[in-house]
């Protein structure tokens, strides 16, 4: 202790205890509140689930947080364990978007979400209704958000319903599909795409895993 405060009682006796406490608390208090935040920052980081596969879902039914659990747990037993800590884990994140009594600014900024979600590391497999999966398709095709079927999807597409534009399809309907209708959640009107792999990413083991539970689902 390099400053003084008055004359310095006999080190480690109650005057100086006393006298260390009204002069000093805050060396002691402000460095204490800083490590015990540290560690536990580190703690929840530790702790923190790593999610192997994202499923986003940007439509009009509001998933609650019991179907949200339910639907993670089923879902993630057929992704694959892409970081290697033994756990294969799936997220949904739902991004609900609705016309009925909602307010214009709000959903203007859900609308904004969607948009960031489809930049967003890790995130590549999207169930989104028609009114906001074509809205990203009005650009010209090369700078399209979604990767073409042509370059995950491994079946015959010659029956199916697609979402395309400037000659590609990005997107397969799910309509009548089944993937949520234990959770009462109608897919009508959605389609399924997948992000497009960033042009700098050669192996990218997320991407790889969100197509293959994307295929799996619409077997």
């Amino acid at each position: 202790m390099a400053e003084k405060y008055g004359e310095i009682p006999k080190k480690f006796t109650s005057k100086w205890w006393s006298y260390f406490w009204t002069y000093y608390k805050w060396w002691v208090i402000v460095p204490l509140v800083i490590i015990i935040a540290v560690v536990c920052l580190l703690n929840s980081i530790w702790k923190m689930e790593r999610y192997d596969v994202t499923l986003t879902y940007a439509g009009p039914h509001f998933f609650p947080n019991n179907h949200v659990k339910q639907i993670s747990e089923e879902l993630g037993k057929k992704c694959e364990d892409v970081n290697n800590d033994g756990e294969k884990l799936l997220t949904l994140a739902n991004i609900t978007i609705s016309d009925k009594e909602i307010d214009l600014e709000y959903k203007s900024s859900l609308l904004i979400s969607l948009q960031f979600a489809l930049e967003e590391e890790e995130k590549y497999i999207f169930i989104i209704h028609k009114d906001y999966a074509g809205r990203y398709l009005a650009q010209k095709a090369q700078d399209c958000r979604y990767a073409p079927l042509n370059e995950w999807f491994t079946g015959d597409t010659a029956e199916l319903k697609t979402l395309s534009a400037y000659g590609n399809s990005y997107g397969i309907s799910l309509d009548g599909s089944d993937i949520f209708k234990k959770w009462d959640c109608d897919l009508s009107d959605h389609y399924l795409l997948i992000r497009k792999k960033p042009a700098d990413k050669a192996e990218l083991p997320s991407y790889n895993a969100a197509i293959k539970l994307a295929n799996e689902l619409l077997e």
